[in-house]
Protein backbone atom coordinates (compact mmCIF):
# COMPACT_ATOMS: atom_id res chain seq x y z
CA UNK A 1 0.00 0.00 0.00
CA UNK A 2 1.34 2.81 -1.02
CA UNK A 3 0.82 6.28 0.37
CA UNK A 4 1.16 5.44 4.40
CA UNK A 5 1.05 9.13 5.25
CA UNK A 6 -2.29 9.73 3.69
CA UNK A 7 -5.02 11.13 5.66
CA UNK A 8 -6.92 7.47 5.59
CA UNK A 9 -3.96 6.07 5.50
CA UNK A 10 -3.65 4.81 9.44
CA UNK A 11 -7.17 3.48 9.50
CA UNK A 12 -6.63 1.22 5.87
CA UNK A 13 -3.82 -0.23 7.36
CA UNK A 14 -5.29 -1.43 10.45
CA UNK A 15 -8.27 -2.65 8.76
CA UNK A 16 -5.99 -4.70 6.47
CA UNK A 17 -3.74 -6.52 9.47
CA UNK A 18 -7.03 -7.18 10.61
CA UNK A 19 -6.40 -10.12 7.73
CA UNK A 20 -4.15 -12.90 8.69
CA UNK A 21 -4.09 -13.84 5.14
CA UNK A 22 -2.83 -10.37 4.55
CA UNK A 23 1.10 -9.21 4.37
CA UNK A 24 1.29 -5.91 4.53
CA UNK A 25 4.29 -3.62 3.40
CA UNK A 26 3.67 -0.04 3.33
CA UNK A 27 5.70 3.00 1.42
CA UNK A 28 5.64 7.04 1.37
CA UNK A 29 7.66 8.93 -0.35
CA UNK A 30 7.98 10.83 3.27
CA UNK A 31 10.37 9.33 6.11
CA UNK A 32 8.28 10.23 8.59
CA UNK A 33 5.05 9.70 7.90
CA UNK A 34 1.84 7.91 10.70
CA UNK A 35 1.70 4.70 8.43
CA UNK A 36 5.37 3.33 8.80
CA UNK A 37 5.05 3.49 12.61
CA UNK A 38 2.06 1.07 12.55
CA UNK A 39 3.31 -1.58 9.91
CA UNK A 40 6.40 -3.64 10.50
CA UNK A 41 7.44 -3.41 6.51
CA UNK A 42 8.09 -0.33 5.36
CA UNK A 43 9.72 1.32 2.32
CA UNK A 44 10.48 4.71 1.36
CA UNK A 45 9.38 5.73 -2.71
CA UNK A 46 10.40 8.21 -4.99
CA UNK A 47 7.28 10.65 -5.15
CA UNK A 48 5.30 10.04 -8.12
CA UNK A 49 6.57 12.61 -10.49
CA UNK A 50 10.11 11.15 -10.22
CA UNK A 51 11.52 9.28 -13.34
CA UNK A 52 12.49 6.50 -11.27
CA UNK A 53 9.06 6.03 -9.72
CA UNK A 54 7.36 2.76 -11.13
CA UNK A 55 11.20 0.85 -11.64
CA UNK A 56 11.31 1.70 -7.61
CA UNK A 57 7.80 -0.03 -7.20
CA UNK A 58 8.24 -2.76 -9.31
CA UNK A 59 11.84 -3.55 -7.76
CA UNK A 60 10.15 -3.56 -3.96
CA UNK A 61 7.07 -5.91 -5.10
CA UNK A 62 9.94 -8.03 -6.82
CA UNK A 63 11.50 -8.50 -3.27
CA UNK A 64 8.69 -8.98 -1.30
CA UNK A 65 6.90 -11.33 -3.88
CA UNK A 66 4.03 -8.74 -3.87
CA UNK A 67 0.60 -9.79 -5.33
CA UNK A 68 -1.45 -6.61 -5.11
CA UNK A 69 -0.91 -2.50 -5.50
CA UNK A 70 -3.21 -0.53 -3.26
CA UNK A 71 -2.42 3.24 -4.06
CA UNK A 72 -3.18 6.28 -1.78
CA UNK A 73 -1.97 8.77 -3.72
CA UNK A 74 -4.46 10.48 -6.50
CA UNK A 75 -1.33 11.68 -8.41
CA UNK A 76 0.30 7.69 -8.68
CA UNK A 77 -3.29 6.32 -10.00
CA UNK A 78 -2.42 8.26 -12.76
CA UNK A 79 1.20 6.58 -13.26
CA UNK A 80 0.28 3.19 -12.56
CA UNK A 81 -2.93 3.42 -14.92
CA UNK A 82 -1.02 4.42 -17.55
CA UNK A 83 1.51 1.56 -17.20
CA UNK A 84 -0.50 -1.00 -15.68
CA UNK A 85 1.11 -3.69 -18.09
CA UNK A 86 4.93 -3.37 -16.40
CA UNK A 87 3.48 -5.19 -13.58
CA UNK A 88 1.23 -7.57 -14.59
CA UNK A 89 3.78 -8.78 -17.15
CA UNK A 90 5.19 -9.83 -13.51
CA UNK A 91 1.28 -11.13 -12.28
CA UNK A 92 0.77 -7.77 -10.44
CA UNK A 93 -1.93 -6.55 -10.38
CA UNK A 94 -2.51 -2.92 -9.14
CA UNK A 95 -6.42 -1.45 -7.57
CA UNK A 96 -6.94 1.97 -10.00
CA UNK A 97 -9.47 2.70 -12.81
CA UNK A 98 -8.89 3.57 -15.98
CA UNK A 99 -7.13 6.83 -17.17
CA UNK A 100 -10.45 8.27 -18.70
CA UNK A 101 -12.56 7.13 -16.20
CA UNK A 102 -9.89 8.82 -13.41
CA UNK A 103 -9.46 11.93 -15.33
CA UNK A 104 -13.11 12.92 -15.08
CA UNK A 105 -13.18 11.89 -11.19
CA UNK A 106 -9.75 13.98 -10.60
CA UNK A 107 -11.59 17.16 -12.50
CA UNK A 108 -14.42 18.49 -10.36
CA UNK A 109 -15.93 19.80 -13.31
CA UNK A 110 -15.51 17.48 -15.21
CA UNK A 111 -17.41 15.55 -12.99
CA UNK A 112 -19.93 17.40 -12.30
CA UNK A 113 -20.83 17.76 -15.59
CA UNK A 114 -21.06 13.98 -16.19
CA UNK A 115 -22.95 13.66 -13.29
CA UNK A 116 -25.42 16.39 -14.65
CA UNK A 117 -26.04 14.28 -17.17
CA UNK A 118 -27.74 11.66 -15.37
CA UNK A 119 -28.33 13.07 -11.36
CA UNK A 120 -29.56 15.87 -9.88
CA UNK A 121 -26.45 18.12 -8.95
CA UNK A 122 -25.92 21.13 -7.13
CA UNK A 123 -26.13 24.63 -9.89
CA UNK A 124 -22.66 25.27 -10.86
CA UNK A 125 -20.69 27.34 -13.08
CA UNK A 126 -17.01 26.48 -14.50
CA UNK A 127 -14.91 29.81 -14.58
CA UNK A 128 -11.45 30.46 -16.35
CA UNK A 129 -10.67 33.69 -15.51
CA UNK A 130 -11.21 36.06 -12.58
CA UNK A 131 -13.87 37.81 -14.81
CA UNK A 132 -15.70 34.49 -15.15
CA UNK A 133 -15.43 33.45 -11.17
CA UNK A 134 -16.98 36.64 -10.26
CA UNK A 135 -19.93 36.58 -12.87
CA UNK A 136 -20.20 32.98 -11.70
CA UNK A 137 -20.90 33.82 -8.00
CA UNK A 138 -23.20 36.65 -8.89
CA UNK A 139 -24.94 34.29 -11.06
CA UNK A 140 -25.39 31.72 -8.35
CA UNK A 141 -26.76 34.24 -5.88
CA UNK A 142 -23.81 35.57 -4.02
CA UNK A 143 -23.73 38.01 -1.91
CA UNK A 144 -27.19 36.71 -0.69
CA UNK A 145 -26.39 33.23 -0.95
CA UNK A 146 -23.39 31.40 -0.27
CA UNK A 147 -21.18 29.73 -2.88
CA UNK A 148 -18.43 26.94 -2.49
CA UNK A 149 -15.43 27.41 -4.89
CA UNK A 150 -12.61 24.99 -5.72
CA UNK A 151 -10.57 24.56 -8.45
CA UNK A 152 -10.45 21.89 -10.52
CA UNK A 153 -7.87 20.10 -9.98
CA UNK A 154 -6.15 20.13 -7.00
CA UNK A 155 -4.50 17.99 -4.07
CA UNK A 156 -7.05 17.33 -1.03
CA UNK A 157 -8.77 20.12 0.25
CA UNK A 158 -6.62 22.57 -1.71
CA UNK A 159 -8.21 25.72 -3.09
CA UNK A 160 -11.48 25.29 -1.14
CA UNK A 161 -13.05 28.07 -0.14
CA UNK A 162 -16.51 29.04 0.81
CA UNK A 163 -17.73 32.83 0.38
CA UNK A 164 -20.17 33.96 2.72
CA UNK A 165 -20.28 37.68 2.73
CA UNK A 166 -22.41 37.36 6.38
CA UNK A 167 -19.29 35.75 8.14
CA UNK A 168 -17.86 37.49 11.23
CA UNK A 169 -14.11 37.40 11.49
CA UNK A 170 -14.62 38.10 15.07
CA UNK A 171 -16.90 35.15 15.36
CA UNK A 172 -14.67 33.12 12.90
CA UNK A 173 -11.58 34.02 15.77
CA UNK A 174 -13.15 33.23 19.00
CA UNK A 175 -15.63 30.46 18.25
CA UNK A 176 -13.86 28.63 15.28
CA UNK A 177 -10.96 25.97 14.80
CA UNK A 178 -8.12 28.02 12.65
CA UNK A 179 -8.64 27.49 9.35
CA UNK A 180 -8.98 29.16 5.82
CA UNK A 181 -12.68 27.60 4.70
CA UNK A 182 -14.50 30.84 5.13
CA UNK A 183 -14.01 34.14 2.91
CA UNK A 184 -15.21 36.87 1.08
CA UNK A 185 -15.49 37.02 -2.69
CA UNK A 186 -13.18 40.49 -2.89
CA UNK A 187 -10.89 38.85 -0.36
CA UNK A 188 -10.05 36.49 -2.93
CA UNK A 189 -10.24 38.73 -5.85
CA UNK A 190 -7.89 40.87 -4.40
CA UNK A 191 -4.98 38.07 -3.52
CA UNK A 192 -6.05 36.90 -7.39
CA UNK A 193 -5.05 40.14 -8.63
CA UNK A 194 -3.73 39.97 -12.26
CA UNK A 195 -2.83 36.63 -12.52
CA UNK A 196 -3.91 33.46 -14.49
CA UNK A 197 -6.20 31.01 -12.31
CA UNK A 198 -6.49 27.82 -12.96
CA UNK A 199 -9.95 26.51 -14.52
CA UNK A 200 -12.34 27.10 -11.13
CA UNK A 201 -15.94 25.12 -9.95
CA UNK A 202 -17.98 27.29 -8.75
CA UNK A 203 -21.28 25.74 -6.90
CA UNK A 204 -24.66 26.50 -5.01
CA UNK A 205 -23.53 25.84 -0.81
CA UNK A 206 -25.94 23.03 0.42
CA UNK A 207 -24.79 22.25 4.50
CA UNK A 208 -25.96 19.69 6.21
CA UNK A 209 -29.16 17.82 4.74
CA UNK A 210 -29.22 18.87 1.24
CA UNK A 211 -25.71 17.83 0.22
CA UNK A 212 -27.24 14.29 2.29
CA UNK A 213 -29.75 14.29 -0.43
CA UNK A 214 -26.84 14.74 -3.43
CA UNK A 215 -24.65 11.93 -2.10
CA UNK A 216 -27.72 9.50 -1.78
CA UNK A 217 -28.57 10.43 -5.54
CA UNK A 218 -25.13 9.82 -6.27
CA UNK A 219 -24.97 6.39 -4.87
CA UNK A 220 -28.61 5.86 -6.77
CA UNK A 221 -27.06 6.24 -9.87
CA UNK A 222 -23.79 4.60 -8.82
CA UNK A 223 -25.62 1.06 -8.46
Amino acid sequence: MTGAGAPGGPGIIKALQKDERINLIVADADDFNTGRFLNKTFYKIPKAGAPNFLDEILNICLKEKIQVIFPLVTMELFRFSEHKEKFEAHGIKIIVSNKKSLDIANDKSALNNHLFKSIITPTFRVAKNVDELKQACFDLGYPSKSVCIKPSISNGSRGVRILDENISEFDLFYNYKPNNLYSKLDKIIEFMGDRPIPEMLVSEYLPGRSILLILLCIMVYLN
